[in-house]
């Protein structure tokens, strides 16, 4: 496994948003996201990467399923 990781793939979402219901995020990085990802992971390619997520409020913060 690689050292230490830098992670420059990031997405943000704001609490309040969250706080108006369930909300379903879908990521997916674009092709030169997933070579800096495969590259910090040590892998020799990443062809695909998403991730299906459902935002829900939970007392003073957010669950996160997916």
């Amino acid at each position: 496994m690689a050292g230490a990781v830098t992670y420059d793939w990031t997405h943000v979402l704001r609490l309040h948003e969250v706080a108006r219901g369930p909300m379903i995020v879908t990521l997916a990085p674009d092709e030169a996201q997933r070579a800096r990802i495969a590259r910090a992971l040590d892998l020799v390619s990443l062809p695909s990467f998403t991730v299906h997520l459902t935002l829900k409020s939970w007392m003073d913060g957010v669950e996160i399923t997916g």
